[in-house]
């Protein structure tokens, strides 16, 4: 039986008293048996099940009808479900608090980023719910998820609030959808927050080249090998979108000074295999910075080197290991003679005093 709930503390509720329907909850989903998001929720149950509820659920002051709705502790709500069966009184922890949706809003998107680790669009999509929702400014949010842990009274970066925001607020839905969905299917964080700042259009391009689509506009892609060259992987492809992705933006970057330009030009243009150098620079006035087969000749000319100087460190070893033996030979040599010649002085004063 449940007990008599205290503001603040912890108690034990009945499952039945919970209130799941949390409306502002930052997970996109928690997904039913079977799907991708479901992953983990029976090995939770498992683990409740071995060690005990090791952290209560935190759910607000109970509603009218009695219902405590869920604030935090979703997927450790789904696993107490598969315990419980029907048991509908089946007892769980809970930390009841007093919290207006803001506040519930806070402890939700905090208490899912602290401990579970949620996905950066799940925590760009909870930035952008906490301004739209409730108006809050960059400083105001960075400063609330920072409350309470070890960046308190610095707070989080106002800048990657904004970022994350711009990306939820200016990326086409396609994009947010692969970033949503995660894996090889979207690009880095990095190169998302640049393409938040590119027209519909580019970003479109950009997608494309990403997916190894080609669009038309092929002078950023880098030409095959061979005609009979095999298609790349997902994950090689992926990463060459990306490059070639970045590589058209530094073109396009006016805001960028030409030595910082053309270094990750060059650079870029290298990691594509366009160029066989590492060459900052274009035309005469280029220089080349890294070639990796004069690379090749340093390390190989390096190991030759090393071989050499340990080639003659054992041979001055050895050298020495045979001076010390021969001298040791010449030593037990002498103290043979000496020890000879003394015995014969020996027997002829024997003889003498005879």
């Amino acid at each position: 039986m449940a007990t008599t709930p205290i503001q603040g503390q912890t108690v034990t509720l009945n499952l039945s008293q919970i209130l799941p329907d949390f409306p502002f909850n930052v997970r996109s989903k928690i997904g039913k048996k079977g799907e991708e998001a479901y992953q983990g929720i029976p090995e939770l149950a498992e683990e409740i099940k071995r060690q005990g509820q090791l952290t209560p659920v935190i759910v607000r002051t109970p509603n009218k009808q009695g219902m405590y709705p869920l604030v935090a502790g979703f997927r450790r709500y789904e696993a107490f479900t598969i315990l419980a069966g029907k048991d509908k009184d089946y007892p769980i922890q809970a930390t009841i608090m007093a919290l207006d949706d803001l506040g519930a809003a806070i402890v939700n998107a905090k208490e899912n980023t602290i401990r579970d680790g949620i996905s950066s669009y799940d925590f760009a999509r909870r930035c952008v719910d906490l301004r739209d929702r409730y108006k809050l400014t960059q400083a105001r949010i960075a400063q609330e998820f920072a409350a309470g842990t070890k960046m308190d009274g610095q707070g989080l970066s106002r800048s990657y609030i904004g970022n994350l925001m711009a990306c939820i607020t200016n990326l086409r839905p396609e994009i947010k959808e692969g970033w949503k969905n995660g894996g090889v299917s979207a690009p880095p964080l990095t190169t998302l927050i640049g393409w938040a700042s590119q027209t519909p259009d580019e970003q479109e391009h950009l997608w494309n080249v990403f997916r190894g689509i080609k669009t038309g506009d092929e002078s950023c892609l880098p030409s095959p090998s061979a005609p009979s060259a095999p298609s790349l992987p997902p994950v090689r492809k992926a990463t060459e979108g990306v490059l070639i992705a970045a590589l058209r933006a530094v073109k396009n970057d006016a805001k960028l000074s030409e030595t910082v330009r053309d270094a990750m030009i060059g650079s870029l243009q290298f990691a594509l295999g366009k160029n066989k150098n590492l060459r900052l620079g274009e035309g005469k006035a280029s220089r080349i910075v890294y070639d990796p087969r004069l690379e090749k000749e340093r390390i190989a000319k390096e190991k030759e080197a090393a071989k050499e100087k340990e080639r003659i460190a054992k041979e001055k070893e050895a050298a020495k290991e045979k001076a010390l033996k021969e001298a040791e030979k010449a030593q037990e040599k002498a103290n043979k003679k000496a020890a000879e010649a003394k015995e014969a002085a020996d027997k002829a004063a024997r003889e003498a005093k005879k």
